[in-house]
């Protein structure tokens, strides 16, 4: 099972959200921005996975040797 926030800083996460210490204005921060744009792809993708679809990605993926 995964566990944690999404988001890749605290500023963007839905859950534990944490205002950044170094941030003048977060409405305008580019990296929370963009952090955002990612947490909120991130969600979609795994909203739209079903674990029938992970074991079908597991048959397709090539062996690697150990």
């Amino acid at each position: 099972m995964l566990e944690g926030p999404l988001a890749l800083v605290p500023c963007a996460s839905q859950t534990q959200y944490r205002p950044c210490e170094d941030c003048v204005d977060e409405a305008t921060c580019g990296v929370r921005i963009s952090m955002l744009e990612v947490r909120d792809a991130t969600a979609k993708i795994l909203d739209r996975t079903t674990l029938s679809s992970l074991n079908a990605k597991s048959r397709r993926a090539p062996r690697r040797r150990a």
